[in-house]
């Protein structure tokens, strides 16, 4: 089960996993998008089902479980990808904007976790793996200081620690990938009508040591290794992919 997954990283990870074979249900609140990329995959013969939902709802979060067990009658894998950039710091960042970062990108993967963690306690085995971001570890990540933003990956962050322990001794591992600049149209649509924005994604892209912004699938690859039985002894642990941008 992917959450997000209707573009960029969880697009991206809804068709590798699908090529890989699984079963994959994910979930989206772009409906248009998440359409569009059930078709094609039916079309490749893939069976992917997709779920128009809002994932910081209990109740929208309770249904994609329930999807998900009425396709699959287990959830191997619950990827918690959803989430929302936001460019803002301290001071110009309103209650209404910490409640939606929050929402978006914590308390989806608060939700979807506890739904799903009570099937895979029933059979005992299970992964989760959360979106965070690197900026859980630095205190800057793009074009000005993003408070709000780096608060909720840290949350996720610690969640996954949290979650790993509580959930190892069900034999359930809950790992976290904390990516870098990754070229989606989300995070491209931040310097849309910024000025000088060609010469700030450069200087961006200079502070990562490998010299290019990462892409969608790269990350993607790194969800399918944790959770697939090649990373059987990896838990509560964060996955860094940056290009070596906080090295």
């Amino acid at each position: 089960m992917i959450t997000g997954g209707a573009s960029g990283i969880g697009r991206a990870a809804v068709e590798l996993f699908s090529a890989e074979g699984a079963k994959v249900v994910f979930g989206d609140i772009d409906r248009d998008r998440g359409l569009e990329l059930q078709e094609a995959l039916t079309k490749k013969g893939v069976d992917a089902r997709f779920v128009f939902a809002d994932l910081s709802s209990d109740a929208e979060a309770a249904k994609l479980i329930a999807e998900a067990m009425t396709r699959g009658r287990r959830i191997d894998v619950l990827y918690n990808n959803a989430g929302s950039g936001f460019q803002g710091g301290l001071l110009d960042t309103t209650v209404e904007d910490w409640d939606r970062l929050m929402d978006v990108n914590v308390k989806t993967a608060f939700l979807c976790s506890r739904h799903a963690a009570k099937h895979m306690i029933a059979a005992k085995k299970g992964v989760i793996i959360n979106t965070s971001s690197i900026a859980a570890l630095t205190g800057k990540m793009g074009l000005k200081s993003t408070t709000v933003y780096n608060t909720a990956k840290a949350a996720v962050y610690g969640m996954t620690r949290a979650m790993a322990v509580e959930l190892a001794p069900y034999g359930i591992r809950v790992n976290c990938l904390q990516a870098g600049p990754i070229s989606t149209d989300a995070m491209l649509a931040g310097y849309t009508g910024v000025p000088n924005a060609e010469d700030l994604i450069a200087q961006r892209v200079a502070r990562v040591p490998l010299g290019r912004f990462g892409k969608p699938d790269e990350v993607a690859m790194a969800a399918l290794y944790l959770a697939s039985d090649e990373s059987r002894y990896v838990t509560g642990t964060a996955l860094v992919i940056d290009g070596g941008q906080v090295s």
